[in-house]
């Protein structure tokens, strides 16, 4: 039997929320962890310059233990916060939602990873959807569908919420690793950019590969 007190200790969802974005993680001990949100603008303006990895080339994120494509126009912000491995940005993105634009928000995504532990693949999303709904009010899980990537098992959840009378769409992409690590990716957008973007979060989700 899975023992639900387990906190999970390392995956990150992003979901846009607040000032931008939320960043939302279980801590090793126990207690649900977050960090300031910051302007993903200012982030984007303040990014330091760093030596690519070596495995990375045009149009291709390589990081440690992945890859996946960055569509033209989006940008890797230096040092993602909280337990995010990457953090990708929409650069110099048109806003013309004033409210949105008054958050500094801009389209992004985030990968992450956990080891699933005692959790199953499903149990372990459902608790993170049942985390979710507790600290986000305003949250509902429009869409789920079963897939494929890189060979592994994998599940698409798309989520609307409402933030500081901002309507926002995110799609989340789990993949299932040897049924011992769960990687997620997290694309983040306006709910009226959502028509422009959705293709392209699918097709940049699919193009996610285990190094």
């Amino acid at each position: 039997m899975v023992n639900k007190t387990i906190i999970f200790s390392a995956v990150v969802v992003v979901l846009a929320l607040g000032a931008a974005v939320y960043f939302l993680y279980y801590a090793p001990e126990g207690k649900l962890s977050d960090n300031p949100p910051p302007d993903l603008k200012v982030l984007d303006e303040k990014k330091e310059e760093k030596e690519s990895d070596k495995e990375s080339g045009p149009g291709i994120l390589a990081k440690d233990g992945f890859s996946i494509n960055l569509p033209e126009g989006w940008e890797e912000t230096a040092n993602p916060p909280g337990r995010a491995l990457a953090l990708v940005v929409k650069g110099n993105e048109e806003i013309a939602n004033e409210k949105a634009e008054k958050l500094g928000f801009a389209s992004y995504f985030s990968v992450s990873s956990d080891s699933l532990e005692t959790y199953t693949f499903e149990e372990y999303i459902e608790e993170i959807k049942t985390r979710l709904v507790q600290s986000i009010v305003n949250i509902d899980f429009v869409k789920e569908e079963k897939g494929e990537i890189d060979g592994k098992k994998a599940l698409f959840v798309e989520c609307e919420s409402t933030q500081k009378e901002v309507d926002f769409k995110t799609l989340l992409a789990f993949i299932n690793e040897a049924d011992e690590t769960i990687w997620a990716i997290s694309f983040n957008t306006l709910e009226d950019k959502w028509p422009e973007y959705r293709d392209l979060f699918y097709q940049t989700a699919e193009s996610f590969k285990l190094q």
